[in-house]
């Protein structure tokens, strides 16, 4: 697995087109998720706006069965609601 971490005297103040202090709450958002909820949740988010799938939670239950528990995909779509991209 990989560990990142914010160094705010870092070089760069912005991540793409995300300031650091944004960029900074939505890690601290995603630090109380699973690895797994956050694979769902990209999952989901991919899915949904690169694949044009309608039923997304039908299709990550047939992709990653193990994973896709309802109460995984409960929380993977909190996830994604709590930093703004909820599908």
């Amino acid at each position: 697995y990989s560990i990142f971490k914010l160094k705010e005297n870092g070089p760069q103040r912005s991540y793409g087109n995300v300031n650091f202090e944004d960029l900074k709450s939505l890690v601290m958002k995603m630090k109380d998720f699973s690895s797994v909820e956050i694979e769902l949740a990209a999952t989901l988010h991919w899915l949904k706006f690169h694949e044009n799938v309608e039923d997304i939670d039908c299709e990550v239950k047939k992709r990653k069965p193990r994973k896709a528990s309802a109460e995984n995909l409960n929380k993977a779509n909190e996830l994604l609601h709590d930093i703004g991209l909820a599908v």
